[in-house]
């Protein structure tokens, strides 16, 4: 949510939409960004937390008339509660239902408690999928829903539009070269890394050449991909998180990113690797559904017969990364994203 919230503020300027944004950080001092307009948020100090909260909620009061909480979680709670009834309160719904089984206890009954209250005061819900938007609409049906797709998110966006773009590696062509596939991200259960453990088992060494990029229990989710990774043979892994820059790196030398969920709420990940004009191998979830035209900017794939479609990739016709690019460029997701708040009355010029 935090690179969405980063990537919202770059789509508003780009189009001239007058509005205010505070950031969370944990050293807001030191950010030379976004106007210098930080509080401080550390869930490890929450008194420090709770006070900086305070302060930006007496700074809200006095100053807006609508505010617009872009995150979940017990302070996103604490600060709509501190807002005086004056000021409208619009929220960014990530998660809907399934807290638990998407976030872990912990953090996801911190969202489940804390939804239910600011549900109780906002007035309008913001969510970023078809999906969610018919969750909301029969969890909240008193309240405003508005779908509007997440912009690119910030990180990326700074990073595309201030770099110079190195010449992406040709796409794969000839029967002796790996398929290349790239993850990236949290590794966690849902995301369906297990799907892809499952098709290297049955696959002839050298078929494909994975990389993937993020931090979490890989041992455990995929040992097959683990123990290839230990043994550095046809898959590395990156256990660390990586920035923007060094991602775009990795997917000028990929043929396709992989993102095989089993369940998805809504992601910009589609729209960070058509930018640089990757397709994307997806699940038959509806969101990818809505995102991705199969053969055009990416794949949908039925979770069991990914071994298949793997296996047979060389013989399918893919779209160039000149084709997935145009297609990026035409459905312009940070377009949708203001155009969805101005119609809908969430901002104004």
């Amino acid at each position: 949510m935090w690179f969405s919230f980063t990537g919202l503020y770059h789509a508003l300027q780009d189009a001239e939409v007058a509005s205010e944004f505070y950031f969370p950080s944990t050293q807001p001092d030191a950010e030379k960004d976004y106007n210098k307009q930080c509080f401080f948020y550390r869930l490890k100090k929450p008194v420090k937390t709770f006070l900086s909260v305070w302060r930006l909620a007496r700074t809200l009061n006095a100053n807006h008339s609508k505010v617009v909480v872009f995150s979940q979680g017990i302070f996103s709670a604490l600060l709509v509660f501190l807002l005086k009834r004056h000021v409208e309160v619009v929220a960014w719904a990530h998660e809907i239902d399934n807290y638990v089984a998407r976030s872990g206890l912990l953090r996801g009954l911190n969202y489940l408690i804390s939804d239910r209250y600011m549900g109780l005061r906002t007035s309008t819900v913001l969510v970023g999928s078809d999906q969610l938007f018919a969750k909301a609409q029969k969890q909240y049906p008193r309240k405003r829903v508005v779908n509007s797709c997440l912009p690119l998110s910030g990180d990326f966006y700074t990073a595309l539009k201030t770099s110079t773009p190195s010449e992406p590696v040709a796409q794969v062509a000839d029967a002796a070269s790996p398929v290349r596939i790239l993850f990236f991200g949290g590794i966690t259960a849902y995301k369906g890394l297990h799907h892809l453990d499952e098709a290297i088992r049955r696959l002839p060494e050298g078929t494909l050449d994975i990389k993937i990029i993020g931090r979490g229990d890989l041992k455990t989710l995929a040992p097959e991909l683990y123990a290839r990774a230990q043994g550095k043979k046809d898959v590395v892994w990156v256990n660390r998180f990586a920035s923007a820059e060094e991602v775009i790196e990795e997917l000028n030398k990929t043929d396709m990113m992989f993102a095989m969920y089993d369940s998805v709420t809504a992601t910009s990940l589609i729209d960070i690797a058509n930018s640089t004009g990757v397709p994307v191998l997806a699940s038959e979830l509806a969101f990818f559904k809505t995102k991705i035209v199969d053969g055009v900017n990416g794949f949908i794939v039925n979770r069991d017969s990914l071994y298949s479609f793997l296996n047979e990739y060389k013989q399918i016709s893919c779209p160039t990364r000149n084709q997935v690019m145009e297609h990026f460029v035409t459905s312009g997701v940070n377009n949708q994203c203001v155009d969805a708040l101005l119609n809908n009355g969430v901002v104004r010029r």
